[in-house]
């Protein structure tokens, strides 16, 4: 595989437009604050532009010496691929529901329960769920699985008693909290069972239940969509975290790492007031811990880094034009109503910031080696 170094970026792109894609909808990708959006990719058409910039223009724009900071590693010949496994998951997102059934749980199917947990009598709200979906057989975590085993011949209305281990209900819970050898009674209540329909992909059920979603028609469409959904929302994010990870980062400004905590607290309220809970609440049902948000503080800077180094490296640039297709492509996936209101809310210079990063994962992608190995059954 080529190995690329700081200075060895340099491979001339030719100038091309990337075809049009069918929109990603918001159903399946929700954009986040644009500090997050450098780990995601962005849905909408972008036209490269081979401008060559001074790096020292660049430094001066983004306020210091991106050298000083980042060494690039492998960036072109990343490997990856899109398995059976992750196509057969997301074409299943498309083709299987379930419906409520009036009898037994039994395998593949849904059960939605609410569940009380205790410790030494004592109720843990920590640990209890309501309107919590199980889908037997899933898993195979031990945790999924005595759950699994004790739905198995229940029917609507019906409770149950489960005991585990503390870790078990942590697990089961998506605590952070420690449970570390304490037991848990688990009042297990059962709402509804539903049963796993699986609609099989024809032209004719195509157009009626994915048109207005996709925009697609037929068969053949809808699977070059799901193709062009897992290279967009999955596979550049995976083939952008190695050429992070494949970067040596010696420090960073100071400046850009607050900019970065600032941004995504921000959003982890923002979010938190949406949901209508806490912030505290917040981080607990997401499991954001402090070590965990210190990575993510740490991986957003490395990635800007890298983006920077990148764009500097390869002579990108951001049109006006781009930045305003940008926001024409972008404003119903961050959930606004319109692109004024998008404005109000992301600046040009973070716009033009995800345009770059875009530009930056699409060479990534271009030049990587990608296996397709699946196969339409």
């Amino acid at each position: 595989m080529e190995e690329n170094n700081i200075n060895n970026v340099n491979d001339s792109i030719e100038d091309n437009a990337k075809t049009d894609k069918k929109k990603i909808s918001p159903a399946k990708l929700i954009v986040p604050i644009i500090i997050v959006v450098i780990l995601a990719v962005f849905a909408g058409v972008v036209y490269w532009a081979k401008v060559i910039k001074p790096k020292s223009d660049i430094n001066k724009e983004v306020g210091y010496n991106t050298e000083e900071y980042i060494k690039l590693g492998q960036v072109k010949g990343i490997e990856d691929e899109i398995s059976q496994e992750e196509w057969d998951e997301n074409l299943a997102d498309e083709t299987n529901e379930y419906d409520v059934v009036d009898r037994a749980a039994k395998e593949t199917d849904q059960v939605d329960v609410d569940i009380v947990a205790y410790i030494d009598n004592k109720k843990v709200d920590d640990l209890s769920m309501k309107e919590a979906s199980f889908y037997i057989g899933k898993n195979d975590d031990a945790a999924d699985k005595k759950v699994y085993d004790k739905l198995i011949g229940t029917k609507a209305g019906q409770k149950l008693s489960l005991e585990v281990s503390g870790d078990e209900a942590k697990e089961l819970a998506g605590s952070v909290e420690d449970y570390s050898g304490k037991k848990v009674k688990l009042e297990i209540k059962v709402r509804d069972v539903s049963e796993l329909v699986v609609n099989k992909v024809t032209d004719k059920w195509v157009k009626e239940n994915l048109e207005d979603l996709y925009g697609v028609t037929t068969a053949k469409e809808l699977y070059e969509w799901e193709k062009q959904y897992i290279i967009e929302s999955n596979l550049k994010e995976r083939l952008w975290k190695k050429v992070v990870d494949n970067a040596t980062m010696s420090g960073y400004p100071a400046d850009l790492y607050n900019d970065i905590v600032a941004e995504l607290d921000g959003h982890i309220e923002a979010e938190a007031k949406d949901e209508g809970i806490s912030v505290k609440e917040y981080k607990k049902q997401y499991q954001y811990t402090d070590e965990k948000l210190d990575e993510e503080y740490t991986y957003n800077v490395k990635s800007e880094l890298v983006m920077w180094q990148l764009v500097k490296d390869l002579g990108f640039e951001a049109s006006d034009d781009e930045i305003e297709e940008m926001y024409e492509n972008e404003y119903e996936e961050v959930n606004l109503d319109s692109v004024e209101e998008m404005k109000k809310l992301y600046t040009k210079d973070e716009m033009k910031e995800a345009v770059l990063l875009d530009k930056a994962q699409q060479y990534v992608f271009d030049n990587a080696k990608i296996s397709y190995n699946y196969k339409i059954k």
